[in-house]
């Protein structure tokens, strides 16, 4: 579940609203599939709305580190997600035409996507 998130870039910064969705589901061989919904506020009062779907697998001494919440090196597994984004605020409209993808590392508290613009 996700319960704090903040987006940070030169041009937006966001915090994460209450109430968002988080589908985790685990496959028989330990492969995890997200599904995530969410809501964020940006500085100047704007809301976005963030999907993404995702995929993280390894080994399964990995796997079982990560879900015991240990630090594991991000060369050690694969965690990818594709995002979009949605809003009104015309100031963000640009978000409304743009893919993303995401990977994610360890940080302090939790996981960090590092998020890229698909050209």
């Amino acid at each position: 579940m996700v319960t704090e998130a903040r987006i940070t870039s030169p041009e937006l910064n966001a915090t994460l609203l209450p109430g968002g969705s988080d589908w985790v589901t685990e496959t028989d061989d330990g492969t995890v599939l997200l599904d995530c919904r969410l809501v964020f506020q940006t500085d100047d009062e704007a809301l976005i709305a963030m999907t993404y779907r995702g995929i993280r697998h390894g080994s399964p001494e990995v796997m079982a580190q990560l879900q015991r919440g240990e630090a594991v090196a991000p060369d050690l597994y694969y965690h990818r997600v594709a995002i979009f984004f949605e809003t009104s605020a015309h100031r963000y409209g640009s978000l409304n035409k743009t893919l993303a993808v995401g990977r994610a590392r360890p940080g302090l508290g939790g996981g960090v996507y590092e998020v890229f613009e698909v050209m």
